[in-house]
């Protein structure tokens, strides 16, 4: 019967991409339903009557299905940047152009020094054809005036080549390169972070500049230092080269630095950070209007947040948020997901990441999503709520005292008279507990 059901589930989950989530999931279910078809013998069913219900009882897999080709093309996505070492290409081809038209002014300065350096020596050349009784003293003279011509030119290229470090120094302590930069905040209302590998710290300034921190095991050449910029209001701070040739063709010199970042201690209106390993911490009690993170294997710290809209999304790892959003979505593959706060919606998927939300008020919005990971969703005294729920073979359980019964795959449940809040919980194989704070 095993055998049975297990290809029962594969049929139900026949749209679904074949990948090793999709292994473990069909398992599951079928350890599952295994376990309820056995129950179902026990209580006095027939083999045929105990295996109809059963199948009655799976219901639509869609959620599953979408599920599993999401959580297999994150894998992708994930895997095809780890192994293509010229992931990033295009974008470092675009930056050097950006910083080739930046240094054009620099460039036009030389040449007309080079053009004013040439006029000079004609002139020298002309004055001694025609005074060849010039001392040996006056021919040093006009020599050291091109030499000073040259002088010139060197200084133009020097200052050219500093204007694009965006006001860098560097200092090495505690075994790492430190590289720290400054940038006025006065014109800027959001924050940009794109890293491929280190972690990414937000903390707070003492006045009103932006004061970035990148540190790094290895001593940065230009091209590696981050990549700095202001438009439109926003600050975009981008890590440097992620391959040199040394390390495509001899397997060294893999760029990895960290980013500490201190804003002034004001509300913004846009903080974003993309990374691929690292993970993203911020301050206490940071105030945004709109906060998104992006990572694949890094956590998410996010306390006391005062915030708008956050969206984060992590493929394995945690998200930890507390404090205060209007608007809370966190999607994860395995990753959990731990809340602790208010939320006026409030929106978490996940694939087999456990959730444990704790809300210090009740949402007027607020969808759960779970293939087969775990939910202990903590909610305060209230005047009422109804409960939308859908499940294969998890268990759903509730403190309050609720109308109807649990014990169906799918219904509405209802406590007190509804009030004007209404829930929705999916699950396929985990289990759903509400406490009473």
């Amino acid at each position: 019967m095993n055998e049975q059901l297990r290809e029962l589930v594969k049929n139900r989950l026949a749209a679904a991409v074949n990948c090793p989530a999709k292994e473990d999931i069909v398992e599951e279910i079928t350890a599952d339903l295994t376990a309820k078809y056995d129950d179902l013998l026990d209580s006095g069913m027939t083999p045929e009557e105990a295996f109809a219900k059963v199948q009655e009882g799976i219901g639509d897999l869609q959620e599953v299905v979408a599920f599993i080709n999401e959580a297999n093309r994150r894998s992708e996505e994930a895997r095809k940047t780890s192994d293509n070492p010229f992931a990033g290409l295009e974008d470092l081809m675009r930056q050097m152009g950006k910083n080739l038209k930046n240094l054009e002014p620099s460039m036009r300065e030389v040449a007309s020094d080079l053009k004013s350096a040439a006029g000079h020596l004609g002139a020298a050349a002309k004055s001694l054809a025609q005074d060849s009784k010039a001392t040996f003293k006056g021919s040093r003279e006009t020599l050291h005036g091109s030499k000073e011509a040259f002088k010139d030119i060197a200084h133009s290229v020097r200052s050219g080549l500093r204007s694009t470090l965006k006001n860098l120094s560097e200092t090495f302590e505690d075994g790492r390169y430190r590289y720290d930069y400054t940038v006025p905040a006065a014109d800027l209302n959001g924050v940009e972070v794109i890293t491929n590998s280190g972690d990414v710290t937000f903390g707070v300034s003492q006045d009103d500049n932006i004061y970035i921190v990148e540190l790094s095991r290895n001593e940065l050449t230009e091209d590696k230092l981050a990549r700095i910029q202001t438009a439109g209001g926003i600050l975009t701070v981008a890590q440097g080269q992620k391959y040199s040739a040394g390390s495509v063709l001899f397997s060294y010199g893999m760029l990895q630095s960290d980013f500490e970042i201190y804003l002034p201690q004001r509300g913004w209106n846009s903080i974003s950070v993309t990374s691929s390993s690292g993970d993203i911490d911020l301050e206490k009690g940071l105030e945004v209007a709109t906060l998104t993170l992006h990572t694949v294997s890094g956590d998410a710290k996010c306390p006391q947040l005062k915030c708008g809209v956050a969206e984060i999304h992590t493929t394995s790892g945690d998200v930890i948020l507390t404090g205060d959003c209007c608007e809370a979505r966190v999607t994860t593959v395995s990753g959990d997901c731990d809340f602790d706060g208010n939320a006026d919606k409030l929106f978490v998927k996940s694939t087999s990441g456990d959730f444990s939300l704790n809300l210090c008020n009740m949402p007027c919005a607020m969808e759960l999503n779970t293939v087969s990971g775990d939910t202990k969703l903590y909610l305060p005294d209230n005047d009422g709520f109804s409960l939308r729920y859908q499940r294969v073979s998890g268990d759903v359980r509730s403190d309050f005292n609720l109308k109807t019964s649990l014990s169906d795959k799918s219904g509405t449940a209802v406590y007190l008279e509804g009030g004007s809040r209404t829930y929705s919980m999916q699950t396929v194989s985990g289990d759903l507990r509400i406490y009473r704070r």
